[in-house]
């Protein structure tokens, strides 16, 4: 199912209201002091979430915060992992309906969880870090989130580098014989990586679609934020993770998890209802859809594998498929009629003010319409110095290197 995922009972991605994942951390080690619940509490918080507009509640009892921020945390055994989920998942587990997910990287706490009836297991190393984590989910027949991870979380940046490592993570699900249509991927912001990075993942989010699974999206109250706030603690940071998830979900996020879930629900809300959504048509076991978020020639090429093409045919295609608008200004009259001659050629299109034709005016904007292709055709044939035309060479040249 393209862009569609079972969580136990939730369904979400295409076609699906963004789900809100409300955090509870039974660790007194967590970044965010006021998210941390005690066994005794942890019921009631769960209730109010769900009050709130929670659709799944998420329980981690070992916090995954950076050591290079917020320093160094003795290490927690799996022995107390466990000692701090058991009586709290028995609880939830025959008191709420809702969907539950733990967060955990350790195959012994994961069989614990879905022997007492989770749903989800959150691996924020995406399998990497133990095989039988994937081995129990796919025994069980859970549900997965799975985050972008090589070794470490936080040790990828690059979107190119996170579709690959993530592809690995949904290799090893596959291969453990989890069902991926039970699994939502997340890029991972935050856990340490430079906040140009984070910012980098949320402006691209669409990208990641080619993967073909649903995206969940955590940015609440992270290093970030409070970056971008001019250094703000975790506790100022309310404001600033709304807005980074109404951009998230305008940008393509599926699910959002949290610490904040009432305010938060309110923002996706709305995000959701200015995003609308891609297109698709179904008639019969027919379905289409408009796949507008091939960005670049890495994502067709990824997108091309995915589906089975090969690799004389990746080929081929890789710089067809991807189409560029660029606006070019203030060039000269001459430059203009030789570019618009040099991109048909090449099979694309210039579009400028109708007067150049006749020499009626001294420069003018042009509008490009070509596939990376053609734009690199008409790039290697400008190799002359006149009209300014150097310039323009440059110019084109720089814009396909930044994607």
């Amino acid at each position: 199912m393209f862009l569609k995922a079972e969580l136990g009972k939730l369904k979400v991605g295409l076609g699906e209201k963004v789900a809100v994942v409300a955090v509870m951390n039974l660790s007194p080690e967590s970044f965010y002091k006021p998210s941390v619940q005690t066994r005794e509490n942890a019921l009631i918080y769960a209730q109010k979430c769900i009050e709130e507009g929670a659709d799944i509640i998420d329980v981690g009892a070992v916090s995954s915060a950076p050591p290079s921020i917020y320093g160094l945390k003795e290490k927690i055994s799996v022995r107390e992992e466990i000692k701090r989920l058991e009586p709290v998942l028995k609880e939830l587990t025959a008191n709420l309906s809702i969907p539950l997910s733990v967060d955990t990287h350790r195959w012994e706490a994961a069989e614990l969880a879905l022997k007492k009836g989770v749903n989800i297991i959150n691996d924020i190393s995406g399998f990497k870090k133990d095989l039988r984590v994937a081995e129990k989910v796919a025994e069980y027949g859970a549900s997965a989130f799975l985050m972008a991870c090589k070794q470490e979380p936080g040790d990828v940046c690059g979107i190119n580098e996170i579709c690959k490592v993530l592809g690995d993570s949904l290799a090893i699900a596959s291969s453990s014989g989890v069902n991926l249509n039970k699994i939502v991927l997340d890029p991972g912001v935050g856990f340490g990586k430079d906040p140009q990075c984070d910012l980098k993942i949320l402006r691209d989010l669409r990208r990641f679609y080619l993967l073909g699974r649903p995206i969940m999206v955590g940015v609440s109250r992270k290093h970030f934020i409070g970056e971008c706030l001019g250094g703000v603690p975790p506790e100022e940071r309310l404001i600033g993770s709304l807005a980074a998830t109404s951009i998230a979900v305008f940008k393509g996020a599926h699910v959002i998890r949290t610490h904040d879930v009432k305010e938060t629900v309110e923002a996706v809300k709305v995000a959701e209802r200015i995003r609308g959504d891609i297109k698709t048509l179904s008639s019969g076991c027919v379905s289409a859809v408009d796949i507008d978020f091939l960005e670049t020639c890495e994502d067709l090429e990824n997108y091309l594998f995915t589906l089975g093409v090969g690799k004389e045919g990746i080929k081929r295609m890789r710089e067809k498929g991807v189409f560029h608008v660029f606006l070019l200004r203030n060039l000269s009259t001459p430059a203009v009629l030789v570019l618009k001659q040099l991109f048909l050629a090449a099979g694309g299109e210039l579009a400028t003010h109708k007067d150049v034709i006749d020499f009626n005016i001294e420069r003018s904007d042009v509008l490009v319409l070509a596939t990376e292709e053609q734009v690199r055709k008409v790039v290697k044939n400008l190799r002359t110095n006149s009209f300014g035309l150097r310039e323009v060479k440059f110019v084109l040249e720089r814009m396909l290197e930044m994607g």
